[in-house]
């Protein structure tokens, strides 16, 4: 179920506030009722005498989902679309993949350095293909130069017939502004989004939504000058958080995204020796997936957990992890951890004007969270994490603040709870035509390099 694109077009305002509410057509059995009522004259009296005629029908109308964007700034966004399908099987239980994760980087090394890039393609999301089997997607673009990577994503299954789940995607399309001013340029995308699913669809009355991945991809606009598809970021967030109350009938929640991208501190090279142009602006196309789930009170429970925040440095050769626990419900026998955000902040580390350019070139992404303990009897849920966004050391040192969201969610009847699986796939890109003669590298099939493609979806199937 697709919404229709609304474009918009605007070349002197910035900020837009518009709403798309799409009715969809849903195939089922249903019944359709008239009533018919006219004038009977009964003795002295006259009354109304009314008959009902109903038919069967076999596709009825329902309102599904509604998606507006309440704020944006430094974007002229193109088109929002959001997508809806329901997963409950009740007959064998319904098959929740929960997305734990993810970890890529670039494996090339050139005289003992690894390779880092500019990021135009960086996906990693889990999609439910059946109620025991799903498939992991993950991707990853070079720019010019060869590189390979082995991307990991890590999944949680959970199966119950306490569940009801809707698997959604969110997919924003946009081009961004650029600010800033002089050897300092920047642009910076922020955008809110409400996403209202009618309450009654989804049947009973206990909500939690989390985050099953992203699919990012950044292009230069048509008839522009620009030098590569690719950004060097310096911020990157993605956070779904659900509203307290109900509106109208509505579960409502909202998804903020936060990428930002500037020049590098020596100009996207080697000062002097090959310097690399700043793109003014790029095209966004940006697809978040989530899962809504929801079921009895007494059955299912959603519970907030903390939100973790660390600061370190971005040439930590080092993971930044640790442990941290989430209080749920007392004597509910199943739960697991959910990622509902997770992000980056870069900030300079010297006062040297040179590193107002925040942008940097990324060789490694990593969020995860494994070593799950749960006990049920207090409801306490302790769990470990990691976090690693990182560059060599041929690439400007900065500050990094790291943010990861959590939640719990509480199962009291559940057949299946797995612990955290690891999915592995393969990229590698051979270098282009314009990359630098000393810089081509041409390996993809040879040895462990795996084969030329930008994009893997492991399958994945879930067997007793």
């Amino acid at each position: 179920m697709k919404y229709l694109n609304k474009k918009i077009n605007s070349a002197l305002i910035y900020i837009l506030f518009f709403s798309l509410t799409v009715f969809c057509l849903e195939a089922g059995a249903g019944t359709i009722c008239e009533k018919f009522c006219h004038e009977e004259t009964v003795g002295c009296d006259s009354v109304t005498v009314c008959e009902e005629q109903c038919d069967d029908v076999s596709e009825v109308f329902e309102l599904v989902s509604a998606i507006e964007v309440v704020d944006q700034s430094n974007v002229v966004i193109s088109s929002t679309e959001n997508d809806l399908n329901t997963l409950t099987d009740t007959e064998s239980g319904t098959g929740l993949f929960v997305w734990k994760g993810f970890s890529q980087e670039w494996l090339r090394t050139v005289v003992g350095f690894k390779i880092p890039h500019r990021i135009s393609k960086l996906d990693n999301y889990i999609e439910t293909v059946g109620s025991n089997s799903a498939a992991f997607h993950m991707g990853q673009k070079t720019g010019v130069d060869g590189n390979f990577m082995k991307p990991e994503g890590y999944y949680q299954y959970i199966n119950s017939d306490m569940l009801n789940v809707k698997n959604g995607t969110c997919n924003l399309k946009w081009t961004d502004i650029n600010e800033g001013a002089g050897d300092v340029p920047e642009a910076n995308s922020n955008i809110t989004v409400l996403i209202s699913i009618p309450a009654a669809d989804l049947t009973t009355d206990n909500y939690s939504v989390f985050l099953d991945g992203f699919s990012l991809n950044t292009s230069c606009p048509e008839n522009t000058d620009c030098n590569s598809d690719g950004m060097w970021p310096y911020t990157m967030n993605f956070d779904i958080t659900p509203l307290n109350e109900m509106a109208a009938g509505y579960y409502q929640f909202a998804l903020d995204v936060k990428l930002y991208r500037a020049w590098t501190p020596n100009y996207g090279g080697i000062p002097l020796i090959e310097e690399k142009p700043y793109t003014e602006n790029l095209d966004f196309d940006l697809s978040i997936h989530y899962s809504v789930v929801n079921g009895k009170k007494e059955k299912v429970k959603s519970v907030a957990g903390p939100t973790i925040n660390i600061n370190g440095k971005l040439r930590s050769d080092t993971e930044y992890s640790g442990s941290n626990a989430i209080a749920g419900f007392p004597g509910i026998s199943k739960a697991a951890t959910l990622i509902t955000g997770f992000g980056f902040v870069l900030s300079p580390h010297s006062t040297d004007k040179k590193f107002e350019r925040r942008g940097r070139y990324i060789g490694k992404m990593k969020y995860g969270i494994s070593g799950e303990n749960y006990n049920a009897v207090t409801g306490t849920m302790n769990f470990n994490y990691a976090l690693h966004v990182w560059v060599p050391d041929t690439v400007c040192q900065s500050n990094i603040d790291y943010t990861l969201k959590t939640s719990l969610l509480q199962v009291a009847e559940a057949d299946t709870v797995t612990g955290t699986e690891t999915a592995l796939g393969s990229i590698c890109c051979n270098s282009t035509d314009q990359a630098p003669f000393f810089t081509a590298w041409k390996e993809c099939g040879k040895a462990n390099k795996g084969p030329e493609q930008d994009e893997v979806t492991v399958p994945i199937v879930i067997t007793d």
